[in-house]
């Protein structure tokens, strides 16, 4: 584990401070905060200055999901990660999870990690940047999951039981998603209105990056009305996807 520019004094002269670690959960098990897991992290828990963040991440294997809270607020909703073989690949597009949020100083950082596998212990490689800035980013929250199973025949509601299901403000949202072969068909629906017809899924078989595995963007999401992006599969067999959705606030709303 390493942090680089370890300058926690309120005079902090710019430069970013970057955290790097690779944390061990055990089997069937939650950490409440990775970042508790080392001293020199643990420093940044409340940021000693007011900061722009980003936040990277994957894991050593499937079962490992993330959930990033800054100053209470869930940004990146619990995630699946990328399975990657080595912290180097932190670089790579697709483990970039959150490209910017705003934490005030002494505000809190939280890295929750859940293991679901029953009986073998999972590794989550992350890296957290904060580069001192007073500019107060609108939020953005995020949520990334897959590969998920979907049978012939099947369909299946994306957003359901998400905290952003319904946006608490006037919101954008984008979509992306990669099927593991062609066939798949998506449609997004905004207070039970279709926006556009059935699109076919991109078949790149991946975590999925932007611009290439984008179905739709700049969505615009009104307060309190009910998003859905509904997947279907009218092959003859089964596919599995993966999906990343962005919701883009358009104010404070604090």
């Amino acid at each position: 584990m390493f942090v680089d520019h370890l300058e926690a004094i309120l005079g902090h002269t710019g430069t970013p401070v970057t955290i790097q670690d690779t944390v061990s959960i055990a089997a069937a098990t939650n950490n409440e905060n990775v970042l508790n897991s080392n001293t020199g992290a643990a420093r940044y828990i409340r940021p000693p200055f007011d900061c722009v963040g980003r936040f990277v991440a994957n894991a050593s294997n499937d079962s490992v999901r993330a959930e990033l809270v800054v100053n209470g607020h869930s940004l990146l909703e619990e995630s699946d990660l990328r399975i990657a073989s080595a912290t180097q690949l932190l670089e790579d597009p697709r483990d970039e999870l959150l490209d910017e949020f705003f934490c005030p100083m002494g505000g809190q950082l939280v890295v929750k990690v859940r293991n679901t596998h029953a009986t073998l212990a999972r590794s989550i490689n992350y890296k957290l940047v904060l580069k001192p800035s007073h500019i107060k980013t609108f939020k953005k929250l995020v949520t990334q999951r897959g590969p998920i199973s979907l049978v012939a025949g099947a369909k299946l509601s994306l957003l359901t039981g998400l905290r952003y299901e319904r946006p608490r403000i006037d919101s954008i949202l984008d979509s992306l998603i990669s099927a593991s072969a062609a066939g798949l068909l998506a449609e997004v629906f905004v207070d039970g209105q279709s926006i556009a017809p059935p699109l076919a899924v991109a078949a790149s078989n991946r975590v999925p990056i932007y611009p290439e595995d984008t179905l739709l963007r700049s969505i615009e999401a009104p307060q309190g009305k009910l998003l859905e992006i509904i997947v279907t599969n009218p092959t003859g067999g089964t596919l599995t996807f993966n999906y990343r959705n962005l919701l883009k606030e358009q104010g404070h709303g604090d």
